[in-house]
Formats: C-alpha cells, structure tokens, sequence
C-alpha cells in the first residue's frame, strides 16, 4: 500500500506560524495566570517548562516524520520487491 505524506516539510512557513502561535499562547497563559493572581511565580514556571517539552517534543516528532517522508524507501537486505512495488 502505497503511503501519501502530506506532512509540514511541504509547508514550512505554516510549521513556523503554528509553533510561533503555541508559544504565544503558552506565554500568554501564564502572564494571565501571574497577573490575575491565580498561581504563584513558580507554579507558571513549572507550567512553562512542561508546555515547552511537550512543545519540543511535537516538534522533534513532527520533524522526524516529515525527515522519513522525504527519504527513498529500499527494502531490506532480506526483503524482495514484487510488481506491485508493496
């Protein structure tokens, strides 16, 4: 079965804005937090440092995958190719 990869690294620019807007997002969240009393200095501290990994983590995973749809797909050593191409 033939895999179509419609990822990001078609788009890169819309990649940037998305991130550019999540981390706008996740830093106005917790000034709002600081400003209107809600959590202390430390709890929006450790909110920030989570949102971020979670944030670097869906990057790396978003680049990986755009990166393995990009490369030629080889079989194997051990693996033949019929007519198909599957």
């Amino acid at each position: 079965m033939a895999h179509s990869h419609r990822g990001t690294h078609h788009r890169p620019t819309a990649t940037i804005v998305g991130f550019t807007i999540a981390l706008a997002c996740i830093g106005l969240a917790a000034i709002s937090r600081l400003y209107l009393g809600y959590h202390w200095a430390t709890d929006a501290l450790a909110s920030l440092s989570i949102s971020l990994m979670v944030l670097g983590a869906v990057i790396a995973w978003d680049t990986r995958h755009a990166a393995r749809g990009l490369q030629p797909r080889s079989p194997g050593p051990n693996k033949t190719v019929d007519a198909v191409g599957d």
